[in-house]
């Protein structure tokens, strides 16, 4: 818990220091520190729920739940250095995965999309043999989790 706290501290405070969106997946809500165009196309184009500006670093991480990060590289930055820098940071703590050209997810290691996608189609009773064509990117999600 602590190590995920000093985790989550970390990158707030990166995000903070160099002016890079990030948004912190906290159950039904999206946070982050600051306004930015790139954060709006999560909700506007993304349809994600709307994100929350949280006054400080001390109130985001009073929410107890973040399941993930999202960082978003601004035109100054090269990609590969922000991939590359948490990617470095998080290495035995969590998987850096590079969503968009512009974007980077931050998932803890035994997170995969894939699988939740399985376990919802199991639910729901579609199997393998089932009339279904696709579940968003699902088959490039399942592609990720057999190769991990």
């Amino acid at each position: 818990m602590l190590k995920c706290l000093l985790f989550h501290l970390q990158a707030f405070l990166y995000s903070l220091k160099h002016s890079i969106p990030l948004v912190a997946y906290c159950e039904e809500q999206c946070l982050t520190l600051f306004e930015h165009p790139f954060v709006d196309l999560l909700h506007t184009l993304h349809h994600e729920a709307k994100v929350k500006v949280v006054p400080s670093v001390e109130d985001l991480l009073g929410y107890s739940s973040i399941q993930k990060l999202l960082f978003f590289d601004n035109e100054e930055e090269d990609p590969f250095v922000l991939r590359q820098h948490w990617s470095k940071l998080s290495e035995g703590k969590a998987r850096v995965i590079k969503v968009h050209s512009n974007t980077i997810e931050i998932v803890p290691l035994n997170a995969s999309k894939g699988g939740g996608i399985r376990i919802l189609l199991d639910h729901l009773g579609i199997t393998e043999d089932s009339d279904l064509d696709a579940v968003g990117d699902y088959t490039r999600w399942l592609s990720n989790e057999r190769s991990n």
